[in-house]
């Protein structure tokens, strides 16, 4: 398995490798592990480590990447900056990984009137925010924002700084080892805290033939994982720095997105994936992410995953 980590180089040799930039998430072990179960073999794919999305993000830009794997909120500031991008795979969405924790004995978001919540201040900490207060009947106003980074989550809330806390796994899992409360996590917002597979609309043909083998060995890999999880996890846990089990437990608070839910949301018309796309864009300009809502009636494109045999 050949895998490159930091900043790719520029290349313009025809033969250069389709390059893919992925931060380090347990569901884009997919992509790992169709390289390590030979579904590349033949084909140049390049998979390629990054810490966070802000570390690929210049180097997406600057064409030195053919793909990405990312979150809504970076697809659109993408898509804001060079209005070209387009989405050809849905890899993931939040089934309880996203939540907010409240110090016990509240067990509601309305217990969290008048205290405060902590929250990382980026596109996606406030959306969960902004969403968790829309679906219990709260405002901002209800409630005092404090912004912490998100590695200090933990720290904040356990000593009193927050009375709670908007945070990601593992933070949850360990706050509700403390005895606190889940008062609202993603599984309230299906389908909204989403990860795709963002890349130009103007690949050429010799890199739409290896973004195709990419599409294809990813869904192999995803059943592969489906029927064999114990040894798919053994195969690319220790990239995360996970036991096998550890990797396995990962996945209790994200799901990955199947062949026929990809066509069913990329597809047709009017694309399932435009409209969220278009609502997380307005809630961004809202939150003062994005300047304006850019357009993204095209960015849909079902092309590759219509082209997978099942």
């Amino acid at each position: 398995m050949s895998i490159a980590f930091g900043v790719a180089g520029c290349r313009s040799d025809e033969d250069a490798p389709f390059r893919v930039g992925l931060v380090v998430w347990p569901p884009y072990e997919m992509a790992f592990l169709a390289e390590d179960l030979g579904y590349y073999d033949g084909h140049a794919i390049e998979l390629i480590d990054y810490r966070s999305p802000s570390d690929f993000m210049v180097v997406y830009q600057t064409g030195s990447l053919d793909a990405v794997g990312t979150t809504l909120d970076y697809a659109l500031e993408l898509q804001a900056a060079d209005p070209r991008q387009e989405v050809v795979l849905m890899i993931n969405h939040s089934t309880g990984g996203d939540a907010v924790v409240a110090r016990a004995p509240a067990d509601t978001m309305q217990d969290l009137v008048g205290r405060r919540i902590g929250y990382e201040a980026s596109a996606l900490g406030g959306y969960v925010l902004s969403r968790a207060l829309e679906e219990s009947g709260l405002t901002k106003d209800d409630v005092t924002l404090v912004s912490i980074d998100m590695q200090n989550h933990e720290a904040a809330f356990q000593d009193g700084r927050v009375d709670a806390v908007v945070t990601y796994e593992p933070t949850v899992t360990a706050l509700l080892g403390d005895g606190h409360n889940v008062v609202f996590d993603s599984r309230e917002i299906p389908f909204e805290i989403l990860d795709v597979l963002l890349t130009p609309d103007h690949l050429s043909e010799d890199k739409q033939r290896q973004l195709q083998a990419f599409v294809d060995g990813w869904f192999k890999a995803y059943v592969y994982f489906l029927e064999n999880p114990s040894d798919a996890a053994s195969r690319v846990a220790e990239r995360q720095g996970m036991t096998s089990d550890e990797f396995l437990a990962s996945f209790d608070g994200v799901e990955l997105i199947d062949h026929m839910t990809n066509l069913a949301w990329l597809s047709g018309n009017t694309p399932k994936l435009a409209a969220r796309l278009e609502e997380h864009a307005q809630k961004m300009v809202e939150l003062g992410f994005l300047n304006a809502v850019p357009d993204v009636s095209q960015m849909a494109n079902p092309t590759y995953v219509e082209a997978v045999e099942e």
